[in-house]
């Protein structure tokens, strides 16, 4: 039989010591990848929302310009509240006087 051959610990700790620092580099790695992915999918979202808000705010836009217009606010003053078109007859004019 043979001796057995009396070694030092750090003989002994070294290669486990390597095989821990390897291990903690890859989980690292793949920390800050899945980090990496989580937040572009915060971004994908945020782009999402934006064009959403666009359009709706383009919508908003074309439906105020549709309200607006005058025969729209003519019609509805005559069907909401019942409104008509002035006659001249209905029109009387009043002359100021001057203050000289």
């Amino acid at each position: 039989m043979r001796a057995f051959k009396a070694t030092k610990i750090s003989e002994l700790l070294a290669p486990m010591l390597s095989l821990a620092l390897v291990i903690l580099g890859l989980a690292v790695v793949a920390l800050t990848r899945t980090q990496e992915r989580h937040l572009g999918y915060e971004v994908l979202a945020l782009h999402r929302q934006h064009r959403l808000a666009a359009e709706e705010k383009k919508r908003q836009v074309i439906e105020l310009a549709k309200l607006s217009r005058p025969q729209h606010v003519e019609t509805v003053a005559q069907r909401r509240f019942d409104l008509k078109r002035v006659q001249k007859s209905q029109i009387i004019r009043m002359r100021t006087r001057s203050l000289n």
